[in-house]
């Protein structure tokens, strides 16, 4: 008797935002981690891709998500997307409402801030911060 897992229905399932970006594809799989576009780069860090696809995972519609929500969004498995949101809260990059809720915290927008202070617009003074 085999034991392969069955394959996840995608058919009339609504496609998530990195769907696309290709990156839902390449994370599909054991916990979200077959990422085999990627396997011969030894440099490619997966953990570091998944934590990124949690944050995308957030947007205007998803302002506080569940930890299914995210890993519906993601195709990252549900421990999984518990353990980044761990580390993002502790981080100050998240936060956890009632125990059961997550949003992103106004830290990050200092990793938007991170690339936009290398960008010649940050230097022409047509980006200004008003608030």
């Amino acid at each position: 008797m085999s034991k392969e897992r069955p394959q996840a229905a995608s058919a009339g399932r609504r496609r998530s935002p990195l769907e696309a970006d290709g990156l839902e594809a390449a994370m599909a799989g054991d916990a979200g981690g077959d990422l085999a576009a990627f396997a011969a780069d030894r440099n490619f860090v997966t953990a570091l891709a998944r934590g990124l696809a949690v944050i995308q995972a957030f947007t205007n519609q998803g302002r506080q998500m569940s930890i299914s929500q995210i890993s519906y969004r993601t195709g990252i498995t549900r421990a999984a997307v518990r353990r980044y949101l761990h580390t993002l809260v502790a981080m100050g990059y998240a936060r956890c409402h009632d125990g059961t809720r997550f949003s992103l915290t106004p830290k990050t927008v200092s990793l938007g801030n991170a690339y936009l202070s290398g960008t010649p617009l940050a230097g022409k003074g047509s980006l200004r911060w008003t608030g």
